[in-house]
């Protein structure tokens, strides 16, 4: 490990546990919307839900 001080890999280590949190739970809740009602209007709810 290179010489860092401590406080800035807490934060880099901060930072990038939480973008990956953040990237899980807006795949998560922008992909549960993904089980269609029916078969046939699947891609016009997946279009509509990306843009809230």
């Amino acid at each position: 490990m290179p010489h860092m001080a401590p406080i800035l890999w807490t934060l880099i280590f901060f930072f990038s546990f939480m973008s990956l949190i953040t990237l899980s739970a807006l795949l998560y809740f922008g992909m549960s919307p993904f089980v269609p009602k029916s078969s046939g209007d699947s891609l016009p709810l997946l279009a509509k839900n990306w843009m809230w």
